[in-house]
């Protein structure tokens, strides 16, 4: 990688990051004005989406009823693509909620682990990360963020 390039990547990270940082503010803000959670989700949603670059944003929680994952909130995902992901190691979003770890595919074209992510290959989508959302203990549900572009996702991105 020459300096120029690498430097660059720098550059990109510290935008990535100073975006992060207007995100949470701007997060932090909507829950002092707004006593809804939906009205915080769907800032959430947006702000990530916009924040890591990434075309599709999703936060899923548990409905123990169907033993499956439910959207809460969405941003680029059009509505008939949404359905309840079940909690198993077949999908990205159910292995990454039964592990409670951050789970990040940078091409799942390549990627062997997730059988049931065909779904997300019939849209166009290559990579994504996903992240527990955590309740009093146990996980609640996932943050999930994806793209159409194989992209590695760098620490920053999931912290």
């Amino acid at each position: 990688m020459s300096g120029t390039n690498l430097q660059q990547e720098h550059v990109d990270e510290a935008a990535r990051a100073v975006a992060r940082q207007a995100v949470v503010a701007d997060l932090g803000r909507l829950a002092l004005e707004h006593p809804g959670l939906e009205h915080l989700y769907d800032a959430a949603v947006r702000g990530l989406a916009e924040g890591l670059g990434c075309e599709f944003v999703a936060i899923l929680q548990l409905d123990p009823a169907l033993g499956a994952l439910t959207c809460r909130a969405s941003a680029g995902w059009e509505p008939e693509w949404i359905r309840p992901v079940p909690v198993d190691q077949s999908s990205h979003v159910g292995l990454t909620f039964l592990e409670a770890d951050p789970v990040v595919v940078a091409d799942l074209e390549t990627d062997v682990r997730f059988k049931a992510s065909h779904h997300l290959l019939e849209h166009g989508i290559r990579s994504g990360a996903t992240v527990p959302i955590r309740g009093r203990g146990d996980p609640v549900g996932v943050l999930a963020v994806h793209s159409r572009e194989a992209r590695r996702y760098g620490v920053g991105d999931i912290v």
